[in-house]
């Protein structure tokens, strides 16, 4: 992982080589050109060969993960008594097995690997960036804690909305597993109405709360990335100058 964050990261100061080095002082010579060239290309790919198989590693994982806790889950269940059954609807229960194992998987897959890879990025870019300039590294630094603060305020608001998207979610799944089982009394006492409308009804739920989940998404997005793409300009702005 680090590796491929070091070669990642590698690119760019090529890239700063080249314009401090031949476009500022107007030398290009071919052999040193290409050199530097066939590097960021290979660095480039040595980079996404390491990414490739940094996913594949944790998808594994990901995988034997949900599969012995779907397993763990199936044998708590068949140890649970009778009238444990009675109260818990069992559309709720293949919900939990089925799709709250594959949060897990998600977990594994998307964040823990997200953390980790953009840790090594950040600690390579640290690195990269006092090389070239301490001072564009501090204010770098100076960003961090107000996107933390806002990571902070995202899972605060965010969390219990994802619970309720996750009990809307098992009790749609109650409902099509009730209406599938019970379809011959629902038809017979003409309750195809009734049923239909209750399911609209969990599923406009569901819509609103997933509608809702993303909306912090929306208006934290685009304020906590502003800063990086203003230094980013005038990073630019004083290439171009050069």
């Amino acid at each position: 992982m680090w590796i491929a964050a070091a070669a990642e990261v590698s690119g760019p100061l090529l890239i700063s080589y080249f314009i401090d080095n031949m476009v500022a002082k107007h030398t290009l010579p071919l052999k040193l050109v290409a050199g530097l060239a066939v590097a960021y290309i290979g660095l480039q790919l040595l980079a996404a060969l390491l990414h490739y198989n940094q996913s594949l590693l944790f998808n594994r994982a990901a995988v034997g993960v949900v599969q012995q806790l779907r397993s763990d889950v199936m044998d708590a269940a068949l140890h649970q008594p009778l009238s444990e059954f009675d109260t818990q609807p069992v559309g709720q229960l293949i919900s939990r097995v089925t799709n709250d194992a594959e949060v897990i998987r998600d977990l594994y897959v998307t964040v823990v690997a997200t953390v980790l890879r953009s840790a090594a990025l950040i600690g390579a870019m640290l690195v990269a960036m006092f090389s070239l300039d301490w001072r564009m590294a501090l204010v770098a630094i100076a960003i961090f804690p107000a996107v933390l603060i806002v990571m902070i305020i995202y899972q605060r608001y965010s969390t219990p909305i994802v619970r309720r998207v996750r009990a809307w979610l098992a009790d749609i799944n109650d409902g099509f597993n009730e209406v599938i089982n019970g379809m011959g009394v629902i038809q017979q006492f003409r309750q195809q109405a009734r049923f239909g409308e209750r399911m609209r009804e969990a599923s406009y739920a569901h819509y609103l709360a997933r509608d809702a989940d993303a909306a912090p998404g929306r208006f934290s997005a685009a304020p906590a990335a502003e800063p990086f793409f203003l230094a980013g300009a005038v990073r630019a702005a004083d290439a171009v100058r050069l």
